[in-house]
């Protein structure tokens, strides 16, 4: 029985959607999502320029937050950034002193804040999914190079 290429694609295709999913579900379970949201207070804001790649400004804030009962500062928590200097210096209008916000904060470590409700797992879990692809095609090429090369060493 011969196996026509477009069923080995398939199957292939198949695996690979398999295996993005279980990528997914393992890293859902392994980084629980155990951020509480808690309201937090602007102390003070600064605009500052950083370089990720090229020149962006970002605007940063100190706030307080109290998680049962103990007050905490957290210093510097990055609000948003900008390629343009005059747009953050907009956007920091709208993050005025004395401003309450929700933010999340970390069950088992109150000083790790987030602005995300998740803490930003969900981004690591599509970044896993997404290059899930990519190791299995380096992954097999790798395997298949390998077998290729042993065959034809015992064929001399």
């Amino acid at each position: 029985m011969t196996r026509t290429p477009w069923v080995i694609a398939i199957a292939a295709l198949l695996g690979l959607c398999f295996s993005m999913l279980l990528t997914s579900l393992a890293t859902h379970a392994l980084f629980p999502d155990d951020w509480l949201p808690v309201e937090a207070e602007i102390k003070a804001t600064r605009v500052v320029s950083s370089r990720e790649g090229s020149l962006t400004w970002s605007l940063l804030a100190d706030v307080a937050y109290e998680v049962d009962g103990m007050p905490y500062v957290k210093s510097g928590l990055k609000i948003l950034h900008k390629t343009e200097r005059e747009d953050t210096l907009d956007s920091q209008g709208q993050w005025r002193v004395g401003k309450s916000f929700t933010i999340y904060v970390k069950a088992d470590d109150p000083q790790r804040i987030s602005l995300l409700a998740d803490g930003g797992r969900e981004s690591l879990v599509v970044a896993i999914t997404v290059l899930t692809p990519a190791f299995l095609i380096v992954t097999f090429f790798t395997a298949f190079l390998i077998r290729r090369s042993r065959l034809k060493s015992s064929n001399r």
